[in-house]
């Protein structure tokens, strides 16, 4: 099974971590020749929407949590991968952990989600797959291997 990506979602805030992920998605689309959705979770800024409604108004989930409104707009969209930064905090600790906003849409996703460090590129002639013994580390597997 190769990677999906007829639907690709990318979700960033456009800060420097998420650097690697906007770089991968976009190479993604522009090699499988697909459009890219792009989904930005903001705190929401009611002065901008009183001033400017018709900017807020295109397209706006409001919601508590930034990773519910990415799994939301992810199932919206029939999306069929999620690229998404691997962390945000730099910290030792945030070193070995992948972030939590990341790691809720990781569990909760309706499809494939790709996890970038920020350095990342889009590989050329190697993947390397963390993988463990259950079906989903198989398929991981398959879709690396492909």
């Amino acid at each position: 099974m190769p990677l999906a990506c007829a639907r690709p979602l990318l979700a960033t805030e456009h800060t420097e971590f998420d650097a690697g992920a906007e770089r991968i998605a976009l190479d993604l689309a522009r090699a499988r020749g697909v459009s890219l959705a792009v989904v930005v979770p903001i705190v929401s800024n009611s002065e901008l929407e009183a001033i400017a409604p018709g900017l807020v108004a295109r397209r706006v989930r409001r919601g508590e949590e930034p990773w519910r409104e990415i799994v939301a707009e992810a199932k919206a969209r029939d999306a069929d991968l999620i690229v998404i930064r691997r962390r945000g905090k730099v910290s030792f600790l945030a070193n070995l952990l992948v972030g939590g906003m990341v790691g809720k849409v990781g569990t909760s996703a309706p499809c494939d989600v790709l996890m970038v460090p920020r350095a990342a590129s889009l590989w050329r002639t190697r993947v390397l797959a963390g993988v463990d013994g259950t079906r989903a580390g198989a398929a991981v597997a398959r879709a690396a291997a492909q």
